[in-house]
């Protein structure tokens, strides 16, 4: 997930999530559209398909709403997509589980995470 935007500039491939209607199993991984920034303002980026495309056709999203809808690599999509297929089964693990010492080992992990 673009955390610095000092590391990205224009010419670089990004991961888009575009929320559209998408059918099928495991299809979380289809809503990343492999896009290239054409452009960029002081308060957006601008993507494109390619790096021709023109700026008046691009996408403009706001650098400060970037977090969650733009990812600088492939690497971070595929850990975005591992957790949202994973979460609802690690989910019925923990409500299934009876063990007191591991159920608060979880507890202290997760509560270090947030």
């Amino acid at each position: 997930m673009i955390g610095g935007w000092a590391t990205i500039k224009v010419g670089d491939k990004v991961w888009y999530f575009e929320r559209r209607a998408v059918y099928g199993a495991s299809c979380y991984r289809r809503y990343f559209i492999e896009k290239f920034i054409i452009g960029d303002t002081r308060q957006s980026w601008v993507l494109g398909d390619d790096m021709t495309t023109r700026l008046l056709f691009g996408i403009k999203i706001l650098k400060r709403e970037s977090v969650g809808i733009i990812y600088d690599s492939e690497l971070e999509v595929d850990k975005v997509c591992w957790v949202n297929e994973n979460r609802y089964e690690i989910s019925d693990l923990v409500t299934k589980c009876n063990n007191y010492d591991l159920l608060q080992q979880i507890k202290k992990i997760l509560e270090s995470n947030n």
